[in-house]
């Protein structure tokens, strides 16, 4: 049956999962900066000139910096020398968090909950980023990429036999294995 169905290992699916969250995380650490930016802006805060505007300025970027996590993590941009590595991607994945907490902890207008979902995001996106890290140095990207091409190959074998016509073999019932 695994010749005509075949399924992913389980640290493949632990790779996935892991992905998952980080995605999960960026969209919800820029959905935290731009409530942010929104919510000041909206409460009528007055602002301080310089200071506030290079805030603003700064929460934008992580903003960008979350959405090349998401089309990093989705494999949508693959040609980034620094974040196709692990521990590069990881480094930066730690340097996105220290940043919004350092936006979070310098902002005086933010509400308690929201400072707290900021705070909680960021520091899920630095251990992240220390997952990644750590993983690049114990070369777990290279056993991903064994498992990607294992994978597509058992894949393409399926699809050749499925498409020769040959049928799957029927797992033998109840009755049949006494």
């Amino acid at each position: 049956m695994d010749d005509y169905y075949p399924g992913r290992k389980f640290l493949h699916i632990f790779f996935i999962f892991y992905s998952f969250i980080t995605i999960l995380t960026a969209c919800m650490l820029a959905l935290g900066q731009f409530m942010g930016m929104t919510i000041e802006k909206f409460k009528n805060v007055d602002f301080e000139g310089t200071n506030e505007a290079i805030r603003y300025v700064v929460s934008f970027y992580i903003i960008l910096m979350c959405i090349m996590t998401v089309m990093v993590e989705m494999e949508l941009h693959t040609n980034s020398k620094i974040l196709s590595l692990w521990i590069t991607r990881g480094l930066v994945y730690v340097f996105i968090g220290v940043l919004s907490l350092d936006q979070a902890e310098l902002s005086n207008s933010i509400s308690e909950t929201e400072l707290l979902f900021i705070q909680v995001t960021s520091y899920m996106m630095m251990g992240l980023g220390c997952g990644y890290t750590v993983m690049g140095v114990l070369c777990m990207q290279i056993i991903l990429n064994r498992f990607r091409t294992d994978y597509q190959a058992r894949n393409h074998v399926a699809r050749n036999k499925k498409r020769s016509g040959k049928q799957p073999p029927v797992p033998p019932g109840d009755l049949e294995m006494s």
